[in-house]
């Protein structure tokens, strides 16, 4: 039998998960902004040295060595791209925490960031492959996504994770579901929770919290972090503990307008960009 859960403990535990720098939720306020430019990203940045060092170091990395070097952080953001900085913004926050194992998850040490980064590139994307209008939050939205794993992976213990894989193969339920079921609350709920005591816009949390269920969430974020999550999957899916199938769910494929075949091309330039910024990654 699984041990009994305190809710009210597990939510605790949530909203004390490390707060970010005040440059960051800044800086996640800006870009989630659709009139934002370059000059007021990097005057944000420009005070935060830590942040400036490692903004430096991607802009400077192996991935852009055939260009020039670049000494300030105006020219950093312009070369990296605003969704760039905030997700090496937000990973300086969060990255060792996702680098853990979570047993729980069936995730290796580090498979859980691999997985996040993989969906935030995709996320930047997602527009492309769809009939939904870009969103300047999906990036870091699909970075977070899954941040609730954390709370849950060093909250709960291995025989309600033993229930929840039970339930989940007896009843062919979803992760959420299950969770919901046995806990009383699941990891996408638990990461809107942490989002909001982060002071993060409303629509991250809402991304987060829906994207699962990104039709509850009525929101285009919700969708494109759904998709985003989905193609994360499918390109690492040798790796990946989730069972992946080759298609969408029928309504939410067709309220995005994702085919089949645009699904495919969309998987096979997720791929090629992760591989790709995985050196940015490593370097920061």
């Amino acid at each position: 039998m699984p041990a009994t859960i305190n809710l009210d403990e597990l939510i605790y535990s949530a909203r004390k998960l490390p707060a970010f720098p005040e440059t960051t939720v800044h800086l996640a306020q800006i870009v989630s902004n659709k009139s934002h430019d370059v000059e007021t990203v990097a005057n944000c940045v420009k005070y935060d040295q830590s942040l400036t060092l490692k903004l430096l170091a991607a802009a400077n990395s192996a991935v852009y060595a055939t260009q020039e070097r670049v000494g300030t952080v105006f020219d950093a953001v312009m070369r990296l791209g605003t969704a760039q900085v905030l997700t090496i913004a937000v990973s300086k926050g969060v990255r060792s925490l996702f680098r853990i194992a979570f047993p729980g998850y069936r995730l290796a040490e580090g498979e859980l960031w691999k997985h996040s980064v993989a969906a935030a590139l995709a996320g930047e994307i997602a527009s492309c492959y769809c009939d939904l209008a870009p969103s300047p939050e999906v990036f870091t939205t699909a970075l977070l996504h899954d941040v609730g794993k954390l709370v849950m992976g060093h909250f709960i213990d291995n025989s309600t994770f033993r229930a929840i894989s039970e339930l989940r193969d007896s009843e062919k339920l979803s992760c959420i579901e299950a969770e919901s079921r046995i806990i009383g609350i699941n990891h996408a709920s638990l990461g809107g929770i942490i989002a909001e005591s982060w002071n993060l816009p409303g629509s991250i949390v809402d991304g987060i919290r829906h994207h699962h269920d990104p039709a509850l969430g009525g929101k285009d974020i919700c969708f494109l972090v759904f998709l985003a999550n989905s193609v994360a999957h499918r390109i690492l899916e040798a790796s990946s503990p989730e069972p992946c199938t080759r298609e969408l769910p029928k309504e939410i494929a067709k309220y995005m307008g994702v085919s089949p075949k645009r699904l495919d091309k969309f998987c096979e330039m997720a791929a090629s960009r992760f591989d790709r910024f995985s050196l940015l990654y490593n370097a920061v």
